[in-house]
């Protein structure tokens, strides 16, 4: 056969390009990103709670009420804290579509699934339940900063809607999406969930008085919520869990305390 049916490899061809790759890396945000939020969610929470503060201050209610009166009560607390995380989700989605060019959800493997949340509803009414069963053999405290906010049917309303429906989503977001995986690139995965776990507990250390039996339950919550969020790769997984655990926590002080009217 001629040599034109064969052809010689021609050795002057340009070798194959690299694979292009589509997808940004995972984490796309440093350490400094996660700290400048927390920085960022201090400053919020500083202006909201003076706006709050200055607009509750004109209403009829306390009209005639001391500055830091008003600026103590737990509605204006819950309306402050409520603002800063909406203003913190705005920032978080723009920080995150700047370094990976995605939406903020995929960029933080948010990764909803039917399993992810059928999972997560059960976890979450087991979490609440040997939680509580572990609180029962707690030295606790007999008050605490965070009771002030069921000290009426209409304060306890209010916690309890903030408790499920906002704060378990700026958590997450925060905790879970960009802290989880910006520590596990540095130092692991076993340290990201400690790490992560308590920063998640510290955060709510005001409301407990710092009291380490009343922050322990929250640690071991921190501690499960994130090992979900690293086996399933998903943030929704871990959030739907927060937010069932959450609901389990307050249907149970609303049946223990005759819907929210006896709070001896």
């Amino acid at each position: 056969m001629s040599s034109a049916d064969h052809p010689l490899p021609n050795t002057n061809a340009a070798p194959p390009r690299e694979t292009i790759r589509f997808f940004p890396p995972f984490p796309a945000w440093t350490g400094f990103d996660v700290i400048g939020i927390a920085v960022i969610f201090f400053i919020a929470m500083i202006v909201c709670w003076v706006v709050a503060t200055m607009c509750a201050s004109m209403l009829p209610t306390w009209q005639h009420a001391r500055t830091m009166e008003v600026a103590r009560s737990p509605f204006v607390g819950l309306t402050a804290q409520s603002a800063a995380y909406v203003i913190l989700l705005f920032y978080i989605a723009r920080v995150l579509r700047q370094r990976s060019g995605e939406a903020a959800l995929v960029a933080i493997e948010w990764n909803s699934r039917l399993g992810t949340v059928v999972m997560g509803l059960i976890g979450g009414l087991l979490l609440a339940t040997v939680v509580q069963l572990t609180e029962m053999y707690l030295p606790m405290p007999k008050s605490l900063p965070m009771d002030q906010l069921f000290k009426s049917p209409m304060r306890a309303y209010v916690t309890s809607v903030f408790g499920v429906l906002f704060a378990p989503l700026f958590e997450e977001v925060y905790f879970r999406g960009l802290m989880f995986p910006s520590v596990r690139e540095g130092l692991g995965e076993l340290w990201a969930i400690v790490i992560t776990a308590t920063a998640f507990a510290a955060l709510h250390g005001a409301q407990l008085a710092f009291s380490w039996a009343a922050l322990l339950p929250l640690f071991i919550v921190g501690l499960v919520l994130t090992w979900v969020r690293a086996q399933l790769k998903s943030v929704a997984a871990s959030w739907v869990m927060h937010v069932t655990y959450n609901a389990t926590i307050v249907t149970a002080v609303w049946v223990q305390t005759g819907h929210f009217q006896n709070f001896g």
